[in-house]
């Protein structure tokens, strides 16, 4: 189960997360050792407030997960900073005082690695947050929901870099719950220039109340990506996930059925692009097709940018039902650095039956990270 999740999530184009609010499962992390994805492991310090934060059998307790949590993953490669908690009171003193005090304890355990904590309170006032004290920025938003309105993540993001200008801002979580608004305000005050919501009555589970995740997707990565100092951002969820709440938050469900997020995210999260493939018209019985690709780059104007070693790009000619394969073959792509292109040829026999075309690029590792399917016509 756990490889087939994350065999999902590397197709998802995935190679950086915050693996939830407690330590992994091994597997987890010899899986993410294997197939290149970097995490920041997090121990259960979940919404505490400063009056937990303050108490020392708290504080003892944190320190001896962050240990055990330590000790145990230390030499795993895929390991690429610590979290020491999740939306706790953090604009608090006592919430400065915990941080401080924490990450002094991870660095005397782990002195070779980043230290920080996911805050859900930087869309205001960042300078009184403890995230003062960390190495990097970790920022859960939902501006456009629970966190206000969307207009605002832009001057947000400004206020942070502004706050902490040699700080790299990792959006460690952002997404989209339908009935966010059930405690307040009523989805008819809502206007759609400022909030992300649905109509009462669309089900949460529906592709209409999808559509407003998408939106969620591509407008907010979009900001992201005109910020040099945001690094990378985490969907906040894969799957529908069982809980009191009954939150629905995945690009696919509990049963794992994919949604039209999926496939968005898949585009966002890819690290190169198909820009373009121009049919040659038939010479007898042969055909060739000029394909044209696009890393994302530069990496100050760019996301997920970053160099590729070790890529190819696979051709198959099929059926339109993809049951006969009737030629096919695949190319090894140079190392393309952010914002390089590449263009080549590929050519084939051209069947006697309808066929399909389509051109994929393919990681080292063996996963797909996008791909386009065209007609006899090139269309």
């Amino acid at each position: 189960m756990m490889a087939t999740d994350y065999d999902d999530l590397k197709a998802l184009n995935m190679v950086f997360s915050r693996p939830v609010h407690y330590p992994q499962h091994e597997f987890i992390l010899d899986y993410c050792d294997c197939n290149g994805i970097l995490l920041i492991p997090e121990v259960p310090a979940w919404q505490l407030t400063a009056e937990q934060l303050s108490k020392e059998q708290m504080r003892e307790l944190e320190k001896q997960q962050l240990g055990e949590m330590i000790v145990a993953n230390f030499n795993h490669a895929s390991v690429w900073a610590w979290s020491v908690g999740n939306e706790y009171q953090s604009n608090t003193r006592a919430g400065n005082e915990f941080t401080r005090e924490m990450v002094a304890f991870v660095k005397s355990l782990d002195p070779t690695r980043p230290v920080g904590f996911a805050s859900h309170r930087l869309a205001s006032d960042p300078e009184s947050d403890a995230t003062a004290v960390t190495d990097f920025v970790m920022m859960n938003q939902y501006l456009g929901t629970w966190h206000g309105l969307k207009t605002d993540l832009d001057r947000a993001l400004d206020d942070i870099h502004a706050a902490w200008p040699d700080k790299v801002v990792i959006i460690s979580e952002f997404g989209f719950e339908p009935r966010w608004n059930r405690w307040g305000p009523p989805t008819s005050e809502l206007d759609p220039s400022r909030y992300y919501f649905i109509p009462e009555g669309v089900p949460s589970d529906s592709k209409k109340a999808d559509e407003q995740r998408r939106m969620v997707i591509a407008e907010q990565m979009e900001i992201f990506r005109r910020k040099p100092f945001v690094a990378a951002a985490i969907f906040w969820t894969y799957q529908d996930y069982r809980t009191p709440s009954g939150f629905i938050m995945g690009v696919v469900n509990a049963e794992r059925h994919r949604r039209g997020s999926w496939v968005l995210l898949r585009e966002e999260f890819a690290p190169i692009l198909i820009e373009s493939v121009t049919f040659s018209p038939a010479r007898g019985d042969s055909r060739s097709a000029a394909v044209t690709l696009r890393t994302r780059g530069p990496v100050e104007a760019d996301m997920p940018a970053y160099t590729l070693r070790g890529y190819s790009l696979h051709w198959a000619v099929t059926s339109p039902e993809s049951e006969t394969v009737f030629s096919g073959g695949q190319v090894a792509l140079p190392t393309l650095e952010p914002g390089s292109g590449w263009s080549g040829q590929v050519e084939w026999t051209v069947p006697q039956a309808e066929y399909v075309f389509t051109v994929s690029i393919v990681r080292p590792t063996g996963f797909t990270v996008i791909e386009r399917s065209y007609d006899s016509k090139g269309e």
